[in-house]
């Protein structure tokens, strides 16, 4: 029920951003970006950040049920925020790993494709 919610107010959000500017482009999230939205007190940059970070999780999921069997250890390697053991896990403290992350590693994330970002700081900040 959460995870629908998230998805309404993420749509919700990005509805409002494109309504206000009609001629918007795509938009490519750098980790810099990542960081100054998941670090911002806005509320609404919160759910952004949060929508971001449950999005690329669930593409990763989604990406390995696609892979043969026999090729889906390769792809979780580092990759367990979804088993047991992180059952109690929010996604605030998912939020936190991240920016953690970038803060250790700014010259590495800056520029950089911020999905790789939240793979890099799921690996680190939940290990399998």
């Amino acid at each position: 029920m959460k995870r629908k919610i998230m998805w309404l107010l993420f749509a919700t959000v990005m509805c409002l951003g494109l309504a206000q500017n009609s001629s918007a482009e795509l938009f490519y999230m750098t980790g810099s970006n990542l960081y100054k939205t998941c670090s911002s007190p806005s509320a609404v940059d919160q759910a952004g950040c949060r929508a971001y970070l449950l999005g690329v999780l669930d593409g990763r999921v989604a990406y390995m049920e696609e892979q043969p069997h026999d090729d889906r250890h390769h792809l979780t390697l580092g990759i367990c925020i979804y088993s047991p053991k992180y059952q109690k896990r929010t996604v605030d403290e998912l939020r936190l790993g991240v920016l953690k992350e970038f803060e250790s590693h700014s010259d590495q994330y800056t520029n950089t494709e911020a999905g790789i970002l939240v793979v890099d700081a799921v690996k680190e900040n939940f290990p399998c």
